[in-house]
């Protein structure tokens, strides 16, 4: 974990990585080679490299920059500018194909977009990424990758929330509609888990401000939607988060109808 916003609501480019060292202990990331300080940036992992990149600086701005941690040992490394992505926020970073595709958010002046871009790994250069055939430009959407694509869905466009999504494929450099039979409703703050098979969308606000308690499956092989069981779900709920562990999804915190919650369940 690295960056965000302080108690005093300054944004801070410290952190701390999770190490398995004969039990888990913190690590604090150094100072030295990190990105500046920020918030509503992405941090995506690809192995033992974490690409923390975007995001707002303290005044606000949007950023185009940023670093690579390299977990083994503990340090951080320069990315290039060059043919990066525009500088941005509240975009999304998912790992595929040993690349690191970062996508959509807000630019400069508050617009949404639909561009990104391909940060490879290995050679840490950047790739442009098409914009044929991709979502609409927005926010508040969520990001799973599979063994070979990335699948994007949901969240807000200039035109208010959104029910659609693509796959995209970072060696081929092209992106394929999904399927809108079956789908989710309409949502944004909502979450995605990779199942290894399945991406899960639950949860989250509709266009109405409504607090959602459902979701469905997608299955990229046959481009199908399948219904989440609601029976024993947790309260609708905004602004939780959501992980795949070993044969279940956890669902837990967020936001429902009495406040702030700890609460969660698992789905399987």
């Amino acid at each position: 974990m690295w960056g965000g916003l302080e108690a005093s609501g300054a944004p801070t480019q410290t952190g701390a990585a999770l190490i398995d060292n004969l039990g888990l202990e913190w690590v604090p990331t150094p100072l030295a080679g990190a990105p500046s300080a920020r918030s509503l940036h992405s941090l995506t992992a690809s192995g033992p490299v974490v690409l923390a990149w975007g995001g707002l600086d303290g005044g606000g701005q949007v950023l185009g920059d940023g670093a690579a941690y390299v977990s083994e040992v503990n340090v951080w490394q320069a990315v290039p500018t060059a043919g990066a992505p525009t500088a941005r926020a509240r975009h999304v970073g998912v790992a595929v194909s040993g690349r690191i595709i970062l996508w959509g958010g807000e630019v400069a002046g508050g617009a949404f977009t639909n561009t990104g871009g391909r940060y490879v790994v290995f050679t840490s250069s950047w790739l442009p990424m098409s914009t044929v055939g991709a979502p609409s430009a927005r926010v508040g959407m969520v990001a799973a990758s599979t063994d070979s694509l990335a699948l994007v869905w949901g969240g807000r466009s200039a035109a208010g929330v959104v029910g659609d999504g693509a796959r995209y494929d970072p060696l081929t450099d092209t992106w394929t509609p999904m399927s809108m039979v079956g789908a989710p409703s309409p949502r944004e703050d909502h979450t995605a888990a990779w199942t290894g098979t399945r991406f899960i969308v639950w949860g989250g606000r509709s266009g109405t401000g409504q607090l959602l308690g459902d979701g469905a499956a997608y299955d990229p092989d046959t481009d199908s939607w399948a219904p989440v069981s609601l029976l024993g779900a947790p309260d609708p709920r905004a602004g939780h988060v959501a992980t795949w562990e070993e044969d279940r999804m956890l669902v837990v915190t967020g936001m429902t109808a009495t406040g702030v919650t700890e609460t969660g369940k698992a789905y399987r």
